[in-house]
């Protein structure tokens, strides 16, 4: 997704609605051609401005019988790995999961 919306409601709409990234539009275009060979990859590129917001989202206290019934123990230390910029693909402090 390419557009110059970039509120929370906006963006969590197109993931849902099957975007694979979300890019605000005043991103540089070399940003935007990068993100084009990150979805190539199968990858899912999204502005800092946009990972921050699902990030926070993630990290909202959720009512503790709905956050166990959601998620397992592996699920949420991947998660917390996964806001903190740690991925399995490789980069900044990969991790293999």
């Amino acid at each position: 997704m390419l557009t110059i919306e970039e509120d929370s409601q906006r963006v969590f709409e197109s993931l849902q609605a099957g975007a694979s990234g979300y890019l605000v539009k005043n991103v540089a275009p070399e940003r935007i051609l990068q993100a084009v060979g990150k979805l190539h990859a199968g990858r899912s590129p999204m502005s800092s401005q946009v990972a921050r917001r699902v990030v926070q989202t993630f990290q909202q206290e959720l009512p503790r019988e709905i956050a166990e019934a959601s998620l397992s123990g592996r699920e949420t230390e991947i998660l917390l790995l996964l806001s903190k910029g740690i991925s399995s693909q490789g980069g900044r402090g990969s991790v293999g999961y």
